[in-house]
């Protein structure tokens, strides 16, 4: 089969999301079928066994792929003395990204993937996104509040990208030292950065920072609430429209299962409605029996996720305060 140029996919992992990673590369491939796609894993203590497994389930099955890996023990050390310990902490794989240039030196862009995502259509179209002149970096619009992009320096009225799926422009990347720049960024904020490496991305470069279509990155919160409460519970005056929100859910390209008012798909007690597509691709690369983690969440903290969910903000917001959970529960729902 003849292929268009290759597509070129980054994706980070240790070896306890692989199972997890697998199925966001099944989907692609599934979806996929006329593409060829070159994946360049960020290897944080990735095992002989999960490369293995990796080999089998990816490589000996499909034709139309390659796969790299990419060793992040060098990166890791930049960081280790530039990052405060977060509580609770975080993996430092999750500042992958702001080394990508470094990393696939001989490629001039590449569409950067978290691993808790499900491909549901084509990627063509985003692989061939017009890259502005002015441009670097492509993504989705986030949902966080006016306090969160002050944290890092914005202002009200700045965009936001959730970093979850990005098309990067390597070159330009390069061109403008946006590593060097990263780095700067995390010492000015004393190692602590509000959301890690995505508030660096925001907080750094926002100039640089073109917004795309919502079907690229369909996040949990426009599956579980509607838009209006969006805006209310976030704080925010802009989002994507109703039709554009309810079109994207129909010509979607990629779902993000990030943590809301529900747990995500290899978890107890998971009501994404979309949650289906992700079993349904583990089924298919025969990853064997989901064992599904655990999920922890308190009565009132639940009943107040249903009452988000259910009934009017105004109630919710009633609960809230009479409970006494309102800080808690924020704190959970952007987990």
């Amino acid at each position: 089969m003849d292929y268009k140029d290759k597509i070129i996919i980054t994706m980070a992992t240790n070896d306890n999301y692989v199972d997890i990673m697998l199925v966001s590369m099944v989907s692609i491939l599934v979806n996929n079928p006329k593409e060829y796609m070159v994946f360049n894993i960020i290897d944080d203590g990735i095992t002989e066994k999960s490369i293995e497994k990796i080999q089998k389930k990816v490589l000996y099955v499909y034709p139309n792929v390659e796969i790299n890996y990419i060793n992040f023990t060098p990166y890791k050390i930049k960081l280790e003395t530039l990052i405060q310990k977060a509580n609770p902490p975080l993996p430092l794989i999750t500042y992958a990204r702001l080394f990508i240039s470094e990393m696939l030196n001989k490629y001039n862009k590449t569409l950067y993937v978290d691993c808790d995502t499900v491909c549901i259509g084509e990627i063509r179209s985003l692989w061939e996104e017009n890259l502005d002149s002015s441009k670097i970096i492509y993504g989705v619009l986030d949902t966080v509040s006016d306090n969160i992009k002050e944290e890092i320096g914005l202002t009200k009225g700045d965009k936001y990208i959730n970093a979850g799926i990005l098309l990067i422009d390597l070159k330009k990347w390069r061109e403008n030292n946006f590593t060097e720049k990263a780095m700067d960024f995390i010492q000015k904020y004393d190692g602590k950065v509000m959301h890690n490496d995505q508030g660096v991305i925001n907080g750094a470069f926002n100039k640089e920072i073109e917004i795309i279509d919502i079907k690229y990155n369909l996040m949990t919160p426009i599956f579980m609430i509607s838009r209006k409460k969006i805006l209310q519970y976030f704080d925010m005056e802009n989002f994507y429209t109703n039709k554009e929100i309810t079109t994207a859910k129909k010509h979607g390209v990629f779902l993000h299962f990030v943590r809301f008012t529900t747990s995500r798909p290899w978890e107890k007690k998971c009501r994404h409605p979309e949650k289906s597509e992700f079993i349904s691709i583990w089924k298919k690369a025969k990853l064997g029996t989901l064992y599904f983690q655990e999920y922890n969440i308190s009565k009132p903290i639940f009943f107040g996720y249903f009452l988000l969910e259910n009934t009017t903000y105004s109630i919710y917001k009633m609960y809230l305060k009479i409970v006494g959970v309102g800080a808690l529960l924020k704190k959970q729902l952007r987990g």
